[in-house]
C-alpha cells in the first residue's frame, strides 16, 4: 500500500490516458471510488488481480486474454471517438 497520495501523484506526473490497473477486487473499486476526484486520467481499466509468479496456459486461461483484450480495444475505440467529436 504505502503512501496513497504519493501513488497518486506518480500517475498523475506521467498524465496518462489510461490506467490499467491490476488491483483485486474489492480493493480495486474502493481505490478508484475514494480517489477518482484526484486523478487525470480519461480511462480506467480494472482486469482485477493477475498472479505474477504463476504463467497461466489452457483455452480457459486464452479466451480470458481475449476477452480482455477486447474490451480494452472497445474502450479506447469509445475514447478515440470522444476525441474526434471535440
Amino acid at each position: 500500500m504505502g503512501d496513497l497520495e504519493a501513488v497518486i501523484n506518480d500517475m498523475n506526473a506521467t498524465t496518462p490516458d489510461v490506467i490499467i490497473s491490476v488491483l483485486p477486487s474489492p480493493m480495486q473499486e474502493q481505490f478508484l471510488y475514494e480517489h477518482r476526484d484526484k486523478m487525470n486520467a480519461n480511462i480506467w481499466y480494472g482486469i482485477g488481480g493477475v498472479p505474477v509468479h504463476k504463467k497461466k496456459h489452457g483455452v480457459l486461461a486464452r479466451l480470458k486474454s481475449i476477452i480482455h483484450r477486447g474490451k480494452l480495444v472497445n474502450s479506447m475505440n469509445k475514447y478515440d471517438e470522444k476525441e474526434e467529436e471535440l
